[in-house]
């Protein structure tokens, strides 16, 4: 909120722990991987991968379009997935379950 939409009073509210609001999708709910993980006990917490940590950085928009630039930006994005200290700034989160 507050680097890419320059919204400072949105960025505090986030932090303050309430929801964000989205135009087309109504309200938005952040959680935190652990208490995902524990919304249902059958399944077991695999893996956790950081997604979008420079794409969406990249203000220089002509870039985006190159076909170079996005298979670059992937690698880059895979190698950092994993890391614990870009996973923690990442925009998302994707987490892998399985059945135990």
């Amino acid at each position: 909120m507050a680097v890419l939409l320059d919204d400072i009073r949105k960025a505090n509210d986030l932090l303050d722990g309430k929801d964000g609001v989205s135009s087309q999708f109504g309200a938005i709910r952040y959680y935190e991987d652990e208490q995902i993980a524990k919304w249902n006990t059958r399944l077991k917490l695999l893996e956790v991968f950081g997604i979008r940590v420079f794409w969406h950085l990249q203000q220089n928009q002509e870039k985006h379009g190159t076909e170079e630039w996005q298979t670059q930006m992937m690698q880059l994005e895979m190698r950092v997935s994993k890391i614990e200290e870009y996973r923690k700034i990442a925009l998302f989160h994707h987490l892998f379950f399985t059945k135990e």
